[in-house]
């Protein structure tokens, strides 16, 4: 068995480094496994060390460090025959969380590399492959805008969201978006619409509760534009996922969905910010083959 690791030194503010003598210890007795640690050196890297590594033949490939990590690596093997793996060592970790709902997201090496492999969907926005959830609007500006309070000594995770929610309601602002799904089309203001295979984002924001990774479907939660008191309102409910029971609030189930602005629209995918006008956004039904870690 071939065992890929790409490790992303600065995710998690470096916590990531300690995995490399963990993994150099769990396979010093292990002839018979070959494994090679590979270290990102720029944003984008991760996609390019993954997919050399896995041109050719097949094992498994990990991605060490948070979210965005893991959407570089997923982008770099999404057609290989590789499984991938994760150790979550970032600021959020929020697919773990999906993933492994009843386990803590610092495991071992050998919970991650002894793991069970299975198949789960994935999507695509545009040309880019996420697994977990994609979002245009409010909350991928906070999502931006987290990186100015995580650079402040002991803000990690959700403390560093949560101010940058602060932040982002001071400038708020209403999205006009147009949007085709599920044979029907529609054009209203918009606080946020997140797109989601996963349940979790933002640091444990419960956007889709009831999502499913292997239902070959996405859950669009579309959040119509509202008064600031309102927003407050939503966010604690978005947090323990009770937010559907506002009226501002729809979560529906489609295999794709089409959106159109004619304002710039912030995107945020597995935590990689860019910027949109035009997304065409689809499930992929059975296309990873991800490692589940084994309970210890």
């Amino acid at each position: 068995m071939r065992h890929i690791f790409i490790v992303n030194p600065v995710a998690g503010k470096g916590k990531t480094l300690s995995v490399i003598p963990e993994i150099k210890e769990y396979f010093k007795d292990k002839p018979e496994e070959s494994y090679e640690i590979l270290i990102t050196e720029r944003k984008g890297h991760g996609t390019e060390l993954a997919r050399k590594a896995t041109a050719s033949g097949n094992g498994r490939i990990y991605s060490v460090g948070g979210d965005g990590t893991l959407n570089e690596v997923l982008n770099g093997m999404i057609h290989s025959d590789y499984c991938l793996g994760l150790f979550a060592k970032g600021s959020g970790n929020d697919f773990i969380r999906t993933l492994c709902p009843n386990q803590k997201p610092d495991m071992s090496v050998e919970q991650i590399v002894q793991g069970t492999p299975k198949i789960i969907d994935c999507a695509k926005a545009n040309d880019t492959y996420f697994i977990n959830v994609a979002s245009v609007g409010f909350d991928a500006e906070v999502a931006d805008n987290t990186k100015i309070f995580k650079k402040i000594p002991l803000v990690k995770g959700s403390l560093s969201y949560l101010f940058s929610l602060f932040y982002t309601l001071v400038n708020m602002k209403p999205y006009t978006i147009r949007y085709k799904m599920n044979d029907m089309q529609d054009s209203s203001n918009y606080l946020l619409i997140a797109f989601c295979n996963g349940k979790y984002y933002g640091g444990g924001f419960l956007p889709a509760p009831k999502a499913d990774l292997s239902d070959g479907l996405l859950d669009i939660c579309r959040v119509k534009h509202t008064k600031r008191r309102v927003i407050f309102k939503c966010f604690p409910k978005l947090r323990d996922g009770t937010h559907d029971t506002l009226d501002v609030v729809t979560i529906e189930k489609t295999k794709s969905i089409h959106i159109q602005s004619e304002q710039e629209l912030c995107l945020n995918i597995d935590g990689e910010i860019s910027k949109t006008k035009d997304l065409q956004i689809e499930i992929i039904p059975e296309t990873v083959k991800i490692l589940v870690p084994k309970t210890l």
